[in-house]
């Protein structure tokens, strides 16, 4: 299987080649390849079977236009309205679509918008009108229609998605996107209620429509859970649906649309432009520190395990070292906040693992250990005695802590020396 042809940045003549000499010279070899309809490739490969994709996706492409537009009821008011007029969109939209379906879903999804607002068929009209046919023309068309009020909060989520290493969860996004910058610091160590969890969940996907429309989604699968799995948590059948509405959206990942959207947004030129609308600097990688740090204290103490906190704790420490490498030595600020969030996790580590033993006689549920009087990084770090948090963050690379932490040192003990000599004159 062999995709996008159009797109090879080569000699498109050697590429034809190569592609006919392995069909040619092969006798148990079946090659499919596909490309845009460009005249070389036509030209190259008209006496071999083919097929449109436009053809064959049609029908589909219509069902799918009937069933969204049926199931609005700002649709359904249009047709009475204008029952004749109602039909124009959805002989339209299958038209101009050329069988890319991630064309119609966005021009569905926006002329829907369009009927919430109560659009009547000439603004529908002229909405379809505007969106470009080609799907590049239509990410141009979408971000420079982005509300110029979300611009700013559209490119931090655009870029705190690109900050994690793979496809966050929406509630790692609702954590990281918290309006209030202290959140972190000044939450409890408290375990985090399912109804707290579903609420900023559900927030978190109505700002992700709003701010980037569409070209930043939330997943349509997500892990299965039984009342089983949960039951023993909750007294009631109503606790349990939320629990488990809690759990199923906590998991949705947050990801681009399409590769073809990520691969255009992230293209060096426009992700400039992207990341100048931020009105103050923004460092991508703070957030994701941030939202590891509130996971790790809303983490219920009762059921702690070594695989979930270590991982709470690692991912934390891998952007802290990264947003630490924003700054530059001079910017003494941003780096101490870095320093600060990490003494923060380790008081939470602390607390969670000191809690959880007073009541349970066991630090981890996975684990029959006890602290004995040690720092919970004993756990984490072999081969060291007496382990502390500054093993922790030598193991994990973060020099610029440990920088930061013996110049605090330094200059502590210069005050008291300061204080010392001065005493001693009077």
């Amino acid at each position: 299987m062999i995709d996008g042809l159009d797109k090879c940045s080569g000699d498109q003549l050697q590429l034809i080649e190569l592609i006919t000499k392995l069909a040619e010279d092969t006798g148990n070899l079946k090659l499919c390849v596909a490309s845009q309809p460009w005249s070389n490739f036509e030209d190259a490969f008209k006496s071999r079977p083919s097929l449109m994709l436009q053809d064959i996706t049609a029908a589909d492409i219509e069902l799918y236009v009937t069933s969204k537009f049926s199931a609005s009821e700002g649709f359904a008011g249009l047709q009475v309205r204008d029952p004749l007029g109602a039909k124009s969109p959805l002989e339209s939209i299958p038209n101009k679509a050329e069988g890319v379906f991630l064309w119609v879903h966005l021009v569905v999804r926006s002329l829907l918008e369009g009927l919430t607002n109560g659009d009547g068929l000439r603004d529908l009209t002229k909405r379809l009108e505007e969106l470009a046919p080609k799907l590049e023309d239509l990410y141009v068309h979408i971000l420079e229609n982005l509300d110029e009020n979300y611009l700013d909060h559209a490119s931090q989520l655009f870029q705190v998605v690109r900050a994690c290493d793979d496809s966050p969860n929406l509630l790692r996004i609702a954590l990281a996107d918290s309006e209030d910058s202290e959140m972190a610091m000044r939450a409890p160590v408290k375990p985090m209620s399912s109804r707290a969890k579903s609420a900023l969940c559900k927030n978190m996907k109505r700002k992700l429509l709003s701010r980037c429309r569409g070209l930043l989604d939330v997943s349509s699968t997500t892990l299965q859970y039984t009342y089983g799995d949960i039951a023993h948590d909750f007294r009631s059948e109503d606790e349990m649906d939320v629990a488990a509405d809690a759990v199923a959206m906590a998991d949705l990942e947050v990801q681009y649309l399409h590769r073809s959207g990520r691969d255009y947004i992230q293209n060096p030129s426009l992700w400039s432009w992207l990341r100048s609308a931020n009105q103050e600097p923004f460092d991508p990688h703070l957030s994701p520190l941030k939202s590891h740090l509130l996971h790790l204290k809303g983490l219920p103490s009762d059921s702690l395990t070594t695989r979930v906190m270590g991982f709470h704790i690692w991912m934390a420490i891998k952007y802290a070292k990264r947003s630490f490498n924003i700054f530059p030595k001079k910017k003494l600020q941003g780096r101490r906040e870095v320093a600060r969030l990490l003494d923060e996790m380790d008081e939470t580590a602390t607390v969670l693992t000191s809690s959880h033993e007073e009541r349970c006689g066991s630090i981890f549920v996975d684990r029959l250990v006890t602290l004995e009087g040690e720092h919970w990084s004993c756990f984490f770090i072999s081969k060291v005695s007496d382990p502390s948090f500054l093993h922790v963050m030598a193991v994990g690379g973060v020099h610029q802590y440990l920088c930061t932490r013996l110049r605090h040192s330094n200059l502590n003990n210069k005050n008291n020396d300061n204080n010392t000599n001065r005493k001693e004159s009077d």
